[in-house]
């Protein structure tokens, strides 16, 4: 990406190594909030993950040092990045780069007329989620919800007010896409849309205590049943919809559900949203102010420049050409086989004693807990399908733009990606190290789009996708003024056969492992089986990090369950 232009020193010299490890050690402190990291502590073994990452890379770079993304994930410790910083741009892989935007369709060109709709190009991700949804005639497909009980006052007006400010802050909210664009989609950013609010004063059938809050809770389902149920038209803004059910007392609390369509953001940017409003609201009522960070302009086509810059790498495409190629689970899958029901669910809870096993295995390995995770989840695939020799898995990868004040975009800066580790062998350590150093080859090449992927194996190029989510910015929403939140609701449906969502403390849940998947493609006692090899080797990895993890037999049956719609 183009680096923020570099401050020299006061007096004009270059800096010194010493000099620039306590820079890169200051803003490890600063964005771990932990003032006991040393210069030789492993960044990623001591909490930090990759939206930190993009942070100390942002605010380096801002300081004149010279780092990328990658540098950090080479290395990870303030004096060995010190040492390595500004050297390695010369070496850095073909797709690597995000480039300046200049020159997309609707950036830079003369600014729309007053009250019409900005055009920004649709990336490659959004418009392939949008061709699913089309292919597979799911209105549930890529119809993310997430719901919540509010106890605290519902005053409707100063609700509008922070929807509207809320849709003010984020231009995605107030988007639509024009696919049938000349020359090529694009999504448009409306500026002042339909205020996407419905509200509604349900009357208990009877009185007593917790009537009205059961009332509210009944038209919040429904409401949400029908939203599932409902497609998006992707020319009406906004895609994103928004629902309160609240006591006719305005004390008596309320619950909010908000709706989105996931071709307008991420996870993180959903729960970003969802904490937004709560958390502007609440300032509403109280009378303060919310202080919210504005995020950086031009995410967006940050990310759509590095895409196509990407998608025209040679090394790229051979690359992800390589990983692709190996046994799938249903290898019958065609590229145009459409979408399943991935609507069945099976979750792992961790208890605290797993999860604190597990950090401090990825300490003693150096290496990310996500590393740790999919090591073990390669292992359990890998058994599960009969080929230990490993397996194809999607991974999902963040793509957001090294830009200071990143993770408070709200956008779509993902891909998923398929990988496969080396041979599965050696110790818990050796296996998250291996998985570590692979999440690193791949992070040059992390903008390629998916769909060019597909088009070079001929199908999709994996059947179960891994992800790794720290769902940290809903801390934000702990003591607010007037508000307390509980009792959380959430729906999503991918279009991949079977998804493994390893998760820190998301609402509702808290860490662990939820699973979904197609039953017509995975019969259910297959992904238990699954799910128990994932239990399995997460207590093996957590107790013993130096062993090996346990033996089994290697002749499993993959699935033999169709594909086929």
């Amino acid at each position: 990406m183009p680096q923020t232009p570099q401050t020299p020193p006061r007096d004009g010299a270059s800096r010194d190594a010493e000099e620039t490890c306590r820079i890169l050690l200051t803003l490890m402190r600063e964005e771990l909030d932990d003032e006991s990291v040393t210069e030789d502590d492993d960044f990623y073994a001591v909490g930090g993950d990759s939206l930190i990452a993009v942070r100390i890379v942002a605010r380096a770079n801002e300081r004149g040092v010279g780092i990328r993304l990658l540098d950090l994930l080479m290395h990870p410790s303030a004096r060995e990045l010190a040492a390595n910083a500004g050297e390695s741009a010369a070496d850095e892989p073909a797709g690597a780069a995000e480039p300046s935007p200049s020159g997309l369709p609707g950036h830079g060109d003369s600014p729309e007329a007053p009250g019409t709709p900005a055009r920004r190009p649709a990336s490659a991700l959004q418009i392939g989620l949008v061709y699913q949804c089309e292919m597979s005639e799911d209105p549930g497909l890529y119809n993310d919800l997430i719901g919540v009980r509010v106890r605290g006052p519902f005053d409707e007006a100063r609700f509008r007010t922070a929807l509207t400010a809320l849709l003010a802050r984020h231009p995605a909210l107030r988007s639509s896409f024009d696919l049938a664009a000349d020359p090529e989609p694009v999504q448009l950013v409306h500026p002042d849309p339909a205020l996407p609010l419905e509200v509604e004063y349900p009357t208990p059938p009877q009185t007593g205590t917790g009537a009205a809050d059961a009332a509210c809770a009944a038209a919040a389902e429904a409401w949400r049943a029908r939203q599932l149920g409902t497609a998006f038209d992707w020319e009406t803004p906004p895609l994103f919809r928004c629902h309160v059910a609240a006591a006719a007392s305005a004390a008596e609390g309320f619950r909010l559900t908000v709706a989105m369509h996931h071709a307008l953001m991420d996870g993180w940017s959903f729960a970003t949203v969802v904490t937004d409003l709560i958390r502007l609201y609440d300032a509403a009522v109280t009378g303060t102010d919310p202080a919210l960070p504005m995020p950086p302009p031009g995410a967006h086509e940050l990310f759509v420049a590095a895409e196509r810059e990407a998608a025209s790498s040679a090394e790229a495409a051979r690359f992800w050409q390589q990983h692709a190629e190996g046994p799938q689970v249903l290898p019958d899958r065609a590229r145009d086989t459409p979408p399943g029901d991935s609507s069945a669910r099976l979750s792992l809870p961790f208890d605290d004693a797993l999860s604190a096993g597990l950090r401090s295995a990825a300490a003693q390995a150096a290496t990310p807990l996500k590393s740790l995770l999919l090591a073990v989840h390669c292992w359990a695939l890998a058994h599960w399908s009969g080929h230990p020799d490993g397996m194809v898995t999607g991974v999902v990868l963040n793509g957001r733009p090294e830009q200071q004040g990143a993770e408070l975009s709200v956008g779509l800066f993902l891909n998923t990606v398929p990988l496969r580790l080396p041979t599965a062998a050696g110790t818990w350590t050796e296996r998250a190290r291996a998985a570590r150093d692979a999440e690193i080859a791949a992070t040059g090449y992390r903008h390629y789009p998916l769909a060019r992927i597909e088009e070079q194996v001929g199908r999709p190029p994996f059947d179960v996708a891994f992800n790794f989510t720290d769902f940290r910015v809903y801390q934000q929403l702990e003591g607010l003024g007037s508000l307390q939140v509980d009792e959380w609701y959430h729906a999503d449906k991918a279009s991949h056969p079977v998804s493994l969502d390893y998760t820190l403390d998301f609402p509702g849940f808290g860490t662990g492992l939820l699973a979904s998947y197609d039953q017509q493609a995975v019969p259910e006692h297959r992904l238990r089986e699954l799910v128990g090899l994932v239990a399995e080797g997460l207590r093996s990895a957590a107790a013993e990090p130096s062993g090996r993890p346990p033996a089994r037999e290697t002749t499993r049956a993959a699935t033999t369950a169709s594909s086929s719609r």
